[in-house]
């Protein structure tokens, strides 16, 4: 076990170091030279890392190999970046509104879904026909994607848009990653919205990416001790929970209320859920655990989206890749933190890391709701301003 704990801290540190320069990389790129490359690129990077598997698992390489081919595939740019990248794509065939927070959401959703179904199917094969097999079906599935996306995907950056971003300097680019959370140049009040959103952000994925691992372990210990069977089912019910529930709840709840208040249900729920996670005697309390945290997916596409509305076109790109970098940043040193946490504290109270997480969910319930608050004040001060003009507008002809 202590073996391969410590390679996969290895393999996480191949993974999610490279990406959060790769993201900054590819995605404002992507605000010059179009989407396509740069969605194409780390698919590229997944193709180059899975072939390579395949031949080490053929010749059965030393573990060491199998990092530095992770390492690879991680100075491509990663999951992460092409999801950044993505989500610009979306930006730029979608209105400001609703609609764009929804396919964001979506590709969270189809995300969430392809890992379970690649986890499940993976599993069985493993079980069936070894390694070598689902990872060479796994190569072919990848470049069969590039292939279609190669031909069939058309590229959505508009040339008006390249023409603003034409000029390729590197040191501008990164200081207009922090531009949105240090100037109002988007926007008069636009910057403690930014930075409003992003702290909310930050806290709902410290919990999320931070939980995996060390949820595994709670799982595994007393008085659950649960099987491979049980953490199997388990997480099916929190990807369904989260996503598929998720996902209609935010567009059924969108016709009527703000995608703010859509964002401190999910945020409430998250919060819950780890309190009731961190207090569970039986295997059915924790059971309840993904249902409890229905809406816990919601909230990082809907700051995604309220962050993207207030941005401009030419500048989607810069906005994802901040986001981006700091995704692959979290996933560092929230599962870093989190396991430092359950590791000091499991012996006295091992579900104090699941309030930790609960402490820093309810900083995001309490800034949601004064980023709603402030929404709801913001549009009524609107609508006064408009009735003021409609009021004003037949005196200024009569005066004529």
């Amino acid at each position: 076990q202590v073996l391969a704990s410590q390679f996969m801290v290895y393999t996480s540190l191949a993974l999610y170091i490279p990406p959060i320069f790769g993201s900054f990389f590819l995605s404002t790129l992507s605000d010059t030279y179009g989407r396509k490359p740069f969605i194409l690129i780390p698919i590229a990077g997944f193709i180059i890392r899975s072939t390579l598997f395949v031949i080490g698992i053929y010749f059965e390489l030393d573990l060491t190999w199998f990092i530095l081919f992770l390492l690879l595939e991680g100075s491509t740019g990663g999951l992460y970046s092409q999801i950044t990248v993505l989500f610009s794509y979306v930006a730029d065939i979608t209105e400001k509104g609703d609609q764009r927070i929804l396919l964001l959401v979506i590709i969270e959703v189809i995300a969430g879904l392809g890992g379970l179904l690649g986890s499940l199917s993976s599993g069985y094969l493993i079980r069936e026909f070894g390694f070598l097999l689902p990872t060479f079906i796994s190569t072919m599935c990848i470049f069969a994607a590039l292939l279609l996306l190669g031909i069939f995907l058309p590229e959505s950056l508009p040339s008006e848009c390249k023409a603003r971003s034409n000029r390729l300097n590197f040191c501008s680019k990164f200081k207009g990653v922090w531009e949105f959370y240090t100037s109002n140049k988007n926007g008069k009040g636009t910057r403690w919205r930014y930075v409003c959103s992003l702290l909310i952000f930050l806290c709902v994925q410290f919990g999320v990416l931070g939980r995996v691992t060390v949820e595994t372990l709670y799982e595994l210990n007393k008085p659950f001790c649960w099987n491979s069977v049980l953490l199997g089912w388990f997480m099916g019910l929190r990807i369904i929970s989260s996503y598929v529930i998720g996902l209609v709840l935010i567009r059924v709840l969108q016709c009527c209320v703000s995608v703010e208040f859509i964002a401190l249900i999910g945020a409430t729920s998250h919060m819950v859920a780890f309190i009731l996670e961190a207090f569970a005697e039986e295997s059915y309390e924790l059971f309840l655990v993904p249902i409890v945290s229905f809406g816990s997916a919601m909230v990082a596409p809907i700051m995604r989206g309220i962050m993207s509305r207030m941005t401009p076109p030419d500048k989607q790109g810069t906005l994802f890749a901040g986001m981006g970098m700091i995704d692959s940043f979290i996933t560092i040193v929230g599962t870093t933190v989190s396991s430092a946490v359950y590791s000091a504290t499991v012996t006295y109270f091992r579900g104090f890391v699941f309030l930790m997480f609960a402490g820093i969910s309810c900083v995001a319930v309490i800034l949601i709701i004064v980023l709603w608050v402030a929404g709801m004040v913001g549009g009524a001060s609107a609508m006064r301003y408009q009735e003021e003009e409609i009021i004003v507008t037949p005196q200024e002809i009569d005066k004529d």
